[in-house]
């Protein structure tokens, strides 16, 4: 099993790369998470680029921790695909 980083997966996308994800790793054996998932589809600003790098990577099998890990038990707030993280104590709301 070989969980590919988020790193990876921007070069894999990036425009006009020569980066080849199977020359690093077999395909059968590459695994993704949600986490790795969520970095990666915020980042493109175009929705068909979008659609072909979330249906790629969900082609593979996503794997999730056995255990939440310490960073789970703190309530965040997606807010959305480009509008990266905020939790309601950072932003100072009590609703």
């Amino acid at each position: 099993m070989v969980l590919v980083d988020t790193s990876v997966w921007i070069e894999v996308f990036r425009k006009g790369t020569r980066f080849q994800l199977e020359s690093v790793a077999n395909l059968d054996d590459v695994v993704t998470c949600l986490p790795v998932l969520q970095e990666v589809l915020q980042g493109f600003r175009d929705e068909r680029a979008f659609a072909l790098a979330r249906d790629a990577m969900i082609s593979f099998p996503v794997v999730e921790p056995r255990s939440a890990p310490k960073w789970s038990s703190k309530p965040r707030i997606f807010t959305g695909r480009r509008g990266g993280l905020a939790s309601r104590s950072a932003r100072g709301s009590t609703a």
